[in-house]
């Protein structure tokens, strides 16, 4: 078994126990409390203070050798980490965890965790903003690129755009497509709250995420909040399902 096997087994079971933890707490069954002290290969923290919601993606990759993932703090370790916009590079090879922060104390809401792409050379793009509401920057998209091909450990400076001026964004969803824009590529960003709606909305970019333009909405749904997951080939097609309604009602 190769390196990157063992280590992947060893994460997939990681996550495993994670829910056989979080079902314990939930139902209190004997059986799952049993199963959660039986550890079996190597237990790997990539963060010790994460959390994303399932609105966003891509939240985790693997590129180059190295899982990178990208979550929002809460503070639980450490105060002065509130709210930021962070990424994980874990190296699967040498067993290395950096820490990379991409937004100092944006907004304590696991909603705001940044997607992640990789861009045709090799730089890595994130993209996030607040959870809409009153925040002051709720009707702007954040981003950042890697400085350097395959180094998630080194960022260039923020930049930012607003779809419209009265939207309140979230949610961010990345995919490429290389066939788009002439055969030279193109990035859609989908995410929620264009022009003060609940709707899942759409901007691209035609130069792998150095600028960005507003298409519109994608679905509009009036007095609903369409929850979305998206799916592409890379190519020619992105495949999406969505609620006709909020996950809890």
């Amino acid at each position: 078994m190769s390196m990157w096997s063992s280590k992947l087994i060893s994460i997939f079971l990681l996550s495993m126990m994670l829910m056989s933890s979080s079902l314990s707490g939930c139902f209190g069954s004997d059986e799952v409390s049993q199963s959660q002290e039986q550890i079996i290969g190597e237990l790997i923290i990539f963060n010790d203070d994460g959390a994303w919601s399932w609105f966003e993606d891509e939240r985790a990759i693997i590129s180059d050798g190295k899982i990178i993932v990208g979550s929002i703090a809460s503070g639980g370790m450490d105060s002065n980490r509130t709210g930021d916009v962070e990424v994980v590079t874990y190296n699967l090879f040498t067993g290395v965890v950096e820490l990379s922060e991409l937004h100092n104390n944006l907004e304590y809401d696991d909603h705001n965790s940044p997607a992640l792409l990789v861009r045709q050379d090799g730089r890595y793009i994130a993209v996030y903003s607040s959870h809409m509401g009153t925040h002051p920057l709720s009707n702007t998209i954040h981003w950042r690129i890697s400085v350097n091909p395959y180094d998630s450990t080194s960022w260039g400076p923020e930049l930012t755009f607003v779809p419209s001026n009265n939207s309140r964004v979230s949610y961010s969803n990345l995919h490429y497509l290389q066939d788009e824009n002439a055969n030279q590529g193109r990035i859609y960003n989908f995410f929620r709250g264009l022009n003060n709606s609940y709707n899942p909305s759409i901007m691209i970019s035609d130069d792998m995420g150095d600028s960005w333009e507003t298409i519109g909405l994608l679905i509009q749904h009036s007095g609903h909040r369409p929850y979305v997951k998206y799916a592409s080939n890379g190519s020619e097609s992105i495949h999406f399902i969505f609620t006709e309604g909020h996950p809890r009602d």
